[in-house]
């Protein structure tokens, strides 16, 4: 994942397997890795950051908030701290890279974090391939709480309707948890793309569900591609 930054350059960002050496000036967290490195306009480095446990994570997705700082979303494999097989990991940070916060979240089964976008209110939308039941949140910290320890969780509070469904989590601008939605039908339906538009926004997706569940549209033959318009609140517009 790469974006052209508000003031100029670039923040790259891939996934590592590499210990601290050449390059790279932070040791492996375990596994692999999210590394962030900060270009300007002529490539010369600014800063870089390693982010990780001590298990697999992916990064997926970067997007700069309205105070120069940035949200980088990701995924993580059978977290010790995590709900299910894979959880969603999205770390806050300075402009300078210094790490403000971090969230994972997740239900009972694989969660994957497919896409985000920056709302204009300075927060996020994520986009979430979820094959995840509910967490019942009985060995973890309430699901709202703005926690005083850096890892902030939250447990996804709905059930699918089918094999894979749109799992939608909107962030406000300190990273926190506004609302969640769970879209889909009976088969498998996996998000891919989110625009920002006048009323709110429009999900897309491939689905292999039929009518059903909370998913109207009917399906033609095979896998289908799959359009969903929400207002700002996460509900259903068309």
């Amino acid at each position: 994942a790469t974006i052209a930054t508000q003031e100029g350059g670039f923040l790259l960002a891939a996934t590592s397997y590499s210990g601290k050496g050449l390059d790279k000036k932070e040791p492996s967290r375990g596994g692999s890795d999210i590394w962030l490195i900060r270009i300007d306009e002529s490539g010369n480095e600014m800063w870089q950051k390693t982010l990780g446990m001590s298990r697999d994570e992916e990064v997926r997705s970067i997007v700069q908030t309205t105070d120069f700082g940035f949200l980088v979303a990701g995924n993580v494999n059978k977290a010790k701290a995590g709900y299910g097989s894979k959880d969603v990991i999205v770390n806050r940070l300075e402009k300078n890279g210094e790490i403000l916060s971090e969230l994972l979240l997740g239900g009972r089964g694989l969660d994957e974090v497919q896409s985000m976008t920056p709302t204009p209110d300075g927060g996020a939308l994520l986009g979430i391939y979820s094959r995840s039941g509910s967490y019942d949140g009985s060995r973890k910290a309430s699901n709202r709480d703005k926690l005083a320890e850096p890892m902030r969780q939250f447990s996804k509070t709905t059930e699918n309707f089918g094999e894979g469904d749109y799992w939608i989590i909107k962030l406000d601008i300190h990273g926190l948890v506004e609302w969640e939605r769970n879209y889909g039908g009976d088969g498998d339906d996996v998000i891919r793309s989110i625009a920002v538009t006048p009323s709110g926004y429009v999900i897309g997706g491939s689905s292999r569900s039929k009518r059903s569940g909370n998913k109207k549209a009917g399906l033609e033959e095979g896998a289908d591609i799959w359009l969903l318009s929400i207002n700002e609140n996460g509900d259903e517009i068309w």
